[in-house]
């Protein structure tokens, strides 16, 4: 897995903890995939976020991992920038975001 370009946190590898918050972030389209995240130390960020944190700026902090403190009730989202941290990836058929295409 490669960290992105940019985002609230940086360029890095984001997770959110719900199928539902998943869908809103990818705006309903793709699959949703599982996996294991060694979040370790993790940072809070506000909720406007930090678009400048990186695994360096991370790591000077005593920190492994961010966790975007935002006020939505519908799970939380990570973010960690070494790829080394997540593991175990796979499909998850079960939880993959639906958009329904209806024609007459």
């Amino acid at each position: 897995m490669k960290p992105g370009s940019g985002g609230l946190a940086g360029g890095g590898i984001y997770f959110a903890t719900t199928p539902e918050l998943t869908a809103h972030k990818a705006h309903k389209k793709g699959v949703i995939l599982e996996a294991t995240v060694a979040l370790g130390r993790i940072h809070t960020l506000e909720a406007a976020g930090d678009p400048t944190m990186t695994l360096q700026k991370l790591n000077s902090l005593g920190y492994n991992s961010v966790c975007i403190a935002r006020a939505v009730s519908s799970g939380h989202e990570y973010v960690v920038y070494d790829p080394k941290q997540v593991s175990a990836i796979q499909y998850a058929p079960s939880h993959a975001p639906v958009q329904a295409v209806w024609s007459v």
